[in-house]
């Protein structure tokens, strides 16, 4: 067997452990209590103390799972950028930039 058929059939991603799940779903339960508190209160008016006590965490675990109070509303567009970024690197080169942006 060669090398390139055994890339051909990669070994599937190994799933998202314990942890892992765990920590993302705080992070989506701490996200929706902060935007429940931003859409009522205003972003400026609604403090880290009040997420993190809706929440059920203290200041501290919440500053572990996101680095700012603005990380927690912005956090995700990263990878919404990352994929957007690949997805108009797979478009035609002849396709119009703005064309190809849309559709990306």
């Amino acid at each position: 067997m060669t090398d390139s058929a055994s890339t051909a059939n990669p070994t599937p991603p190994k799933p998202p452990g314990l942890r892992e799940r765990m920590r993302a779903t705080v992070r989506a339960e701490v996200t929706e209590v902060a935007l429940r508190l931003f859409t009522s209160q205003g972003f400026d008016r609604t403090t880290a103390d009040q997420i993190a006590a809706e929440a059920g965490l203290s200041r501290a675990s919440l500053f572990r799972y996101f680095g700012t109070k603005e990380d927690i509303v912005l956090g995700g567009l990263e990878g919404d950028g990352q994929h957007v970024a690949e997805a108009l690197a797979a478009r035609p080169d002849e396709e119009r930039p703005w064309v190809a942006l849309r559709r990306a």
